[in-house]
């Protein structure tokens, strides 16, 4: 009898009780889910803008720690982008005596939109300026965002915006 009541005193949570609760989180993340999705291209987009803004700032201190020019190279039909060594001819163009530093892949979901450099390369002097001032823009599938990562020449600065604004404009 006393192991009766020392039962009916604990306290806790019915079985019934944790059901409602397991389906009420399962109904708060199904009406979450949909808006998740649709943010996927957006986030990607911003990654891939990052990334490719670290490459070329990586590429601007190469070229003053080598004194070598270093430049990354752009395929956006491929959706690739390269981080070469200018060994050939100060011609600032991604040529084929170049050597290659890494490689690197612009997301399925991606889209370079725009790219306002000669031969789609960036090319960094040894003295940490680019060969040219530029603009670069990627898109997110279904064109809901677009990330301008410019490059000003004089003095090799690269910054990345949300919008489409070439040169900052």
């Amino acid at each position: 009898m006393k192991a009766m009541r020392e039962m009916n005193n604990e306290r806790g949570f019915s079985m019934m009780e944790m059901m409602i609760v397991v389906v009420m989180i399962g109904l708060m993340a199904s009406l979450a889910a949909p808006s998740w999705l649709e943010q996927m291209p957006r986030l990607e987009a911003k990654a891939q803008a990052r990334e490719v803004v670290s490459k070329l700032r990586e590429a601007r201190s190469l070229a003053i720690a080598r004194k070598e020019a270093v430049g990354v190279s752009f395929d956006g039909i491929n959706n690739i982008w390269e981080v070469f060594l200018d060994n050939g001819p100060a011609d600032n163009v991604h040529s084929a005596g170049d050597s290659v530093m890494s490689t690197g892949q612009i997301g399925i979901r991606v889209t370079m939109s725009y790219n306002s450099f000669a031969n789609t390369d960036v090319i960094f002097n040894p003295d940490g300026t680019a060969a040219q001032s530029g603009a670069i823009c990627l898109a997110a599938e279904g064109g809901s965002i677009t990330y301008t990562i410019d490059v000003l020449a004089s003095t090799g600065r690269v910054k990345m915006v949300e919008g489409y604004f070439p040169l900052g404009l």
